[in-house]
């Protein structure tokens, strides 16, 4: 027989950085089913948004690293006021991308707020380890 080797449990994705990572293959391929790929501006600041968030959504789920998120949530700031900063000519472009720019902002500002929620908590263990304070008598 051969041994196999054990493996530690991946910790799962955060299903925040998973909204993240479908929001940008929407901006990533919606172009053509929204009808914006007649304006090159639009459609390649919302394609090139898009491949940014996959790639930092993929590298947040692979590890919980909070300037990952702080990253994500500054591409959908940008996002969010691109229409304006480059001008967008369609406004279905100008709709999706600020509605999309403000739900990843919303999402990695959530997962900001667990990633030190989670820090500041005492670990598990350690909680466990220590005795219980004897009641003291009034």
């Amino acid at each position: 027989m051969t041994d196999i080797p054990e493996t530690t449990p991946r910790p799962r994705a955060a299903w925040e950085d998973v909204a993240v990572l479908i929001i940008g293959a929407w901006l990533t391929f919606s172009p053509p089913s929204l009808e914006i790929n007649a304006s090159l501006l639009d459609t390649s600041t919302t394609v090139i948004a898009g491949l940014v968030l996959m790639l930092f959504a993929g590298g947040a789920m692979r590890s919980a690293e909070a300037w990952l998120e702080w990253t994500i949530m500054a591409t959908g700031v940008a996002l969010a006021i691109a229409p304006w900063l480059v001008g967008f000519e369609l406004k279905t472009a100008i709709i999706n991308a600020t509605s999309c720019g403000i739900a990843v902002v919303v999402l990695s500002a959530w997962r900001v707020f667990e990633l030190r929620a989670k820090k500041a908590a005492p670990p598990a263990a350690a909680a466990k380890a220590t005795p219980e304070q004897p009641r003291q008598a009034a």
